[in-house]
């Protein structure tokens, strides 16, 4: 059975504070450009660093790029999702539906976009519960974020979320293998508070692990990995204070590692098994980022810095006055004063949006021009569809009590295919979801696969396969438990609701 590739994504945007971040109202020294970005007209004081963390209105999340305009749209390209199909958009394409949009984060599969109320919404690949709407079911339009309000603040990588709520808490979700949620909870599809954190300022959410920056200048940081701790070997559920560093005004983490930015203007990076260490070589800084394979600073004139592992730090890109940063997998987006856009580095999802799938060295100015906004057809995944022919059927399913949490559903344009929800690399294949005509269903012979019937709608039959084997086994005695209650569950799926056919 060949499966059809389909990326999910989503779309993220940026908490607006600090005196040396855009603003979309409220400072009238700030107007409008022709890009629907601001613009902040010139003074003779330089931009002030920011005690808590730098406006995030730009994100290079992956395979995919998201910006907030001045008016609090959402713009997206690179591999995108529309329509249940997957999608590469070269050029920035608004985001339809979404608006008063603050701040944004994300990964590959998946954006998460906090508005300007304080809710959290997300949508795109939710097989660990990263979108926190209480499933692990992935979405193609946003879903909000369950139980989060007056959030100021947000952070993800890999497939865990994090929110700074405005009492300074930290709200966590997603997946948990690490530890990276704070605590031992299994319901990771929920967003939780993480104990022990008060008066935090900024949080970052790296790869395994999960870093919290407080008020008197302290790093905290709980999850697996020697950012967090040393002399740690295994996860560490409950954060701790990273030693050896303080006075710190900003953080920034990728993968295992973390760059800290102390109120001096000087910046220390560690993960690698030892104490923190300061970056030589740097002018003053004033902001700082982390991409997969470098370091990044943006120093009192607004030039940006990088070097990478054991490299002194060298001028890169030929920019000036540079206000953020964000960096991606071998890539990087900036924004200027003015508020114009520049990316360069790693092409090969479109994510430059340049028009182009080449990679560049160089940065060129990327443009919110185009008035075609990006479309997604459907409410969200708890409506499924099916292509049989010429004709597109759609309706909901009911799954059995004992199946809650416990199933990943992805769908593609002819069938929907349903495995065990588990970290493994290769999860149990419960069911495969189709359709068939009247007379495929009268002649399909009895085979190893047998159909068996949901129902039928508009001339469709919608058929499922068990694919998985009835006397499951498997290393792990946890998931053999629960695939075998699964198996032994699979006739109550039930076909409960059909719409009108597309034809």
């Amino acid at each position: 059975m060949k499966l059809k590739n389909i990326l999910f994504f989503v779309v993220l945007v940026t908490i607006l504070s600090g005196c040396s971040q855009i603003k979309a109202t409220g400072n009238p020294n700030i107007k409008e450009n022709q890009n629907h970005m601001v613009e902040e007209k010139k003074n003779d004081s330089k931009p002030q660093v920011n005690q808590a963390k730098y406006a995030d209105t730009i994100s290079a999340a992956g395979d995919h790029s998201i910006v907030v305009d001045s008016k609090g749209g959402l713009w997206l390209w690179g591999e995108t999702a529309t329509e249940g199909e997957s999608k590469r958009v070269l050029t920035p394409k608004q985001v339809a539906g979404v608006s008063e949009v603050a701040a944004v984060t994300g990964d590959y599969g998946y954006s998460l976009f906090l508005k300007k109320d304080g809710t959290v919404w997300g949508w795109g690949n939710n097989r660990y519960g990263v979108l926190g709407d209480g499933t692990r079911i992935d979405r193609i339009k946003p879903v909000q974020v369950t139980g989060l309000e007056k959030v100021k603040e947000i952070s993800s990588f890999n497939d865990s979320a994090l929110a700074l709520k405005e009492d300074g808490t930290v709200w966590a979700w997603g997946d948990r293998l690490y530890g990276q949620l704070g605590t031992s909870r299994e319901d990771g599809e929920y967003a939780a508070q993480v104990p022990g954190l008060a008066e935090i300022t900024a949080i970052e959410a790296g790869s395994s692990s999960s870093i919290a920056l407080k008020k008197d200048g302290t790093v905290w940081a709980w999850g697996y990995g020697p950012q967090v701790d040393i002399a740690t070997k295994g996860p560490a559920n409950t954060p701790s204070q990273v030693e050896g560093i303080d006075q710190v005004i900003d953080v920034a983490a990728k993968g295992d590692s973390l760059l800290a930015l102390k109120k001096d203007g000087t910046v220390w990076e560690w993960g690698g098994g030892g104490p923190p260490v300061k970056i030589e070589g740097l002018p003053k800084i004033k902001l700082i980022g982390l991409g997969s394979t470098k370091g990044y600073a943006v120093d009192d004139e607004g030039r940006l810095w990088s070097w990478k592992v054991d490299e002194t730090p060298k001028l890169e890109g030929g920019l000036s006055n540079i206000i953020q940063l964000s960096a991606g997998d071998d890539y990087i987006m900036v924004r200027d004063e003015h508020g114009d856009l520049w990316t360069w580095g790693e092409n090969s999802h479109g994510q430059l949006g340049d028009g182009t799938v080449e990679s560049r060295n160089t940065p060129k100015k990327i443009s919110l021009t185009d008035k075609e906004p990006l479309e997604g057809e459907y409410t969200d995944r708890d409506v499924f569809t099916i292509k049989k022919n010429d004709t597109t059927v759609k309706f909901s399913l009911q799954f059995p009590e004992s199946w809650k949490g416990k199933y990943v559903i992805k769908q593609y344009e002819d069938q929907i295919d349903i495995f065990h929800n588990t970290a493994l690399e290769n999860p149990a294949w419960i069911m495969n979801i189709s359709g068939a005509t009247p007379e495929e269903w009268a002649a399909s012979p009895p085979d190893e696969y047998p159909w068996n019937k949901l129902g039928e709608i508009n001339g469709v039959v919608i058929v499922y396969t068990q694919l998985a084997d009835q006397a499951y086994e498997s290393t792990y005695v946890e998931e053999e438990e629960e695939v075998t209650k699964m198996l032994m569950d699979i006739e109550d799926v039930q076909l409960i609701e059909a719409d009108e056919s597309e034809d």
